[in-house]
């Protein structure tokens, strides 16, 4: 998989490929939640937002936004259905993990919703551990930290 940095030309295809995951979960996706996705350039502006491709397909999306003056928040990590448990999440999120080096940061945060069990077991597999759950919302989300 060669992974490269977003760019704009990869937006609608990048947004499918995340709504396809949601979708894969959630059984029905409603786009006035996910507002982020109709311009990930500009909502990953504060960080890095990384694409995977596979014979010139993007199959894989994940990026990170600053949190603090030594954090990132990792966000919308998502594999094509025809290509998951193939290792390419993980060599995406070490990708993100690079680049959040090389711009100094030193802890990456996440969260992800509290019944993802597949999720919460690949964050606790890359070395998250967990730091709490928040059920003030619509639905409860776990959240998770480690440091690079």
């Amino acid at each position: 998989m060669l992974i490269r940095k977003f760019a704009p030309e990869d937006q609608t295809a990048t947004k499918a490929i995340i709504y396809a995951g949601l979708a894969d979960y959630f059984e029905f996706i409603d786009e006035t939640l996910n507002p982020d996705l109709d311009d990930i350039a500009s909502s990953f502006a504060t960080g890095c937002f990384l694409v995977g491709e596979v014979d010139g397909e993007i199959v894989a999306t994940g990026g990170y936004k600053k949190f603090d003056s030594e954090t990132v928040k990792i966000e919308r990590v998502s594999v094509h259905s025809n290509f998951r448990r193939l290792g390419l999440a993980s060599q995406l999120f070490n990708a993100l993990i690079s680049e959040a080096k090389k711009a100094g940061y030193k802890r990456i945060v996440l969260e992800t919703t509290s019944d993802w069990d597949k999720a919460i077991k690949f964050w606790l597999k890359n070395g998250f551990q967990i730091t709490h759950v928040d059920n003030s919302g619509d639905w409860s989300e776990t959240w998770f930290e480690r440091q690079i």
